[in-house]
């Protein structure tokens, strides 16, 4: 079973990245981009209609690689349908379409099974009304649904609601293992591509920006920043691993070969966060640590011995993390252009809290966006709202001398929140996940997880590690934090298990 799982993970690889080579091929020529469009949709809707959940686990990689969601995107005068917003389509119309069936034949409308449903369905109204106070403040209609059209994923809840197979989060893990490992290996491949100035550069960061995948920002002497937004899911998978290394330490049930395998996929993972080189996900890290040592601590009253080996062990996974970007940087084949100090590197970047472009304009923001908020805090603007600030960004200095830039989206991730559906809506959705990390640890006190199962322990500090990085980067008003919301809901509050 174990070949077979490992098999089924290198064919989703091999598959993922042939996804990426027909975005690119059809980026580097748009004259089949609406054909090609056109296949994968069917090739979806195909897949929707056969098992739904198969959509599913589609729309799931398809996060987790397509960041923004534009690897493929079709486009109709100034209207541009990205292929994340066809796969929600064929979802939500397959599921409603099954399920006005089961009216039409049954005479009764089928039974829905969502955990937590008065939650969502609350915070979902709260949605509905900073539509609605958005247009009342005459925000702009294509404001209005380009900042709100994310949050419809929620609807995802019904469709999910309706996947009842035994094994689903068992397939749903190997899908996020692969793709994670996919996202992983193609940050390493664009950082090698760029350190080592092969000659279709030019090309690969118009297509990785034009697709809206990430960023690349030369840093210093050969180093290149590597962002990806879908990282996040990374950061999630590097959490997981590090709490099951971390618990089998403390319960002393060591599997030498499953240890060291996981030892190296960690460093893998911690090595791709630190290559994104984001600070928000270096305060989520630390937190998701705290969480789980203190979970250890609460539960587990670990043996000074234990917490020894453990510390070394995760110094071990940072050398060899740091091992990994600085081979990657200095191969010598072809040349290498890097010649940056890796410590001078990490604690500069950590240090420089104000001096950087994308820092100070995130600062310069946050007085004006907090004005705002607290001239309507209980239901504030609604979606769509904007304001003003002086940027420091050089993309819009170049546009605009003076940097001032007006915008609905913001970084301030709770604050934006709070603007589009007030200090109320806001409050709703952090009850929920404070819910689900207290009544989750309540479940593992009382054995509802098997002690087998840490994978649990390290989701709850993954999702805490969300809420927190979420106030300086926005995930959780945005599809790659909310389908991760919703999958938690169904796996978290489900009898279904997924082993570790």
């Amino acid at each position: 079973m174990i070949n077979i799982l490992k098999y089924k993970k290198t064919i989703l690889i091999i598959g993922l990245l042939f996804v990426e080579l027909i975005s690119f091929l059809s980026f580097l020529n748009p004259s089949i981009n609406n054909l090609v469009f056109l296949i994968v949709f069917l090739s979806v809707l195909f897949a929707a209609f056969y098992r739904l959940e198969y959509a599913v686990y589609i729309l799931f990689a398809e996060l987790i690689i397509g960041s923004k969601g534009y690897l493929f995107s079709i486009h109709f005068n100034d209207v541009t349908i990205s292929i994340r917003m066809a796969i929600w389509l064929i979802i939500m119309s397959v599921w409603f379409i099954g399920y006005l069936g089961s009216f039409v034949k049954d005479k009764t409308w089928p039974k829905l099974s969502i955990p937590n449903f008065k939650l969502f369905i609350t915070l979902f109204a709260f949605i509905l009304l900073g539509i609605a106070n958005g247009l009342w403040h005459h925000n702009g209609y294509s404001n209005i649904f380009f900042d709100s059209n994310g949050w419809f994923f929620f609807l995802l809840i019904f469709p999910l609601s309706q996947i009842i197979i035994s094994d689903f989060f068992e397939k749903l893990k190997t899908v996020f293992i692969s793709s994670t490992i996919w996202l992983s290996i193609k940050t390493f491949l664009i950082l090698y591509f760029f350190s080592h100035n092969f000659f279709i550069l030019p090309v690969v960061y118009k297509w990785i920006r034009d697709t809206g995948v990430g960023e690349i920002t030369f840093i210093q002497s050969g180093f290149y920043r590597i962002f990806i937004q879908s990282h996040i899911f990374v950061l999630i998978a590097f959490i997981i691993v590090s709490a099951m290394i971390l618990l089998s330490i403390i319960k002393n049930r060591l599997d030498k070969k499953e240890f060291f395998n996981k030892i190296f996929i960690s460093s893998f993972f911690l090595s791709v966060i630190l290559i994104s080189f984001s600070r928000s996900f270096w305060v989520g890290l630390s937190a998701s640590f705290l969480i789980i040592y203190s979970f250890i601590f609460y539960y587990f009253k670990p043996t000074l011995k234990s917490l020894m080996m453990s510390f070394f062990v995760f110094i071990a996974i940072v050398i060899i993390a740091i091992s990994l970007v600085t081979i990657t940087v200095r191969f010598p084949y072809p040349r290498a252009i890097g010649n940056f100090n890796t410590a001078s590197l990490l604690t500069d970047r950590a240090n420089d809290l104000t001096g950087e472009a994308g820092v100070s304009s995130r600062w310069a923001l946050l007085p004006v966006l907090s004005n705002k908020i607290f001239k309507s805090p209980i239901l504030g603007y609604g979606f769509g709202s904007t304001v003003t600030y002086r940027s420091s960004d050089p993309r819009i200095l170049f546009q605009n001398l003076d940097g001032l830039y007006t915008t609905y989206a913001f970084e301030w991730g709770w604050l934006d929140t709070w603007l589009k559906v007030g200090f109320l809506g806001m409050a709703i959705y952090l009850y929920i996940i404070f819910y689900f990390i207290f009544k989750t640890a309540n479940d593992i006190k009382r054995g509802k997880f098997v002690d087998k199962n840490y994978i649990t322990t390290g989701i709850l500090a993954a999702l805490a590690s969300i809420a927190i990085l979420n106030n300086f980067s926005p995930y959780l008003n945005h599809p790659l934090g909310i389908l991760f919301i919703l999958i938690l809901n169904k796996y978290l509050f489900n009898n279904n298990k997924i082993t570790a």
